[in-house]
């Protein structure tokens, strides 16, 4: 489930990597960078789309 803002936009999403649980910022679109294990994930700075569904 996203992190909306008061205006509706989407602030942060959970990372969809498998062994990664982090809650990720988004930066023009695109997955923050974030460590999982002490290295960087490798979602980071990858570009997602989040859709409308129920919440």
């Amino acid at each position: 489930m996203p992190l909306i803002d008061n205006e509706g936009r989407v602030m942060a999403v959970a990372c969809p990597s498998a062994g990664c649980d982090a809650v990720v910022g988004l930066s023009d679109g695109r997955l923050e960078r974030h460590l999982v294990r002490g290295q960087e994930c490798e979602m980071s700075g990858v570009h997602v789309v989040v859709g409308e569904g129920e919440l």
